[in-house]
């Protein structure tokens, strides 16, 4: 791991023991950055008009007059 920086995180011991059953012991670092990175740095879900992709399209609420 390039740029890697070593801290202490305390776990509470429920959380310990489901992510050891998850990942495994070997894996918890990789583990806990993986999870940290999904939650904190989330991709911009906005197009340049601030419409979420996900949203429907737009629906007229009037008719046409022809």
């Amino acid at each position: 791991m390039e740029n890697a920086v070593k801290t202490t995180l305390l776990l509470r011991r429920d959380v310990y023991q489901a992510m050891v059953q998850v990942f495994g012991k070997r894996r918890l670092s990789s583990a806990v950055n993986e999870l940290m990175f999904k939650e904190l740095i989330k991709p911009r879900t906005k197009d340049l008009f601030g419409v979420d992709k996900g949203m429907k399209p737009f629906v007229r609420e009037h008719h046409d007059r022809y």
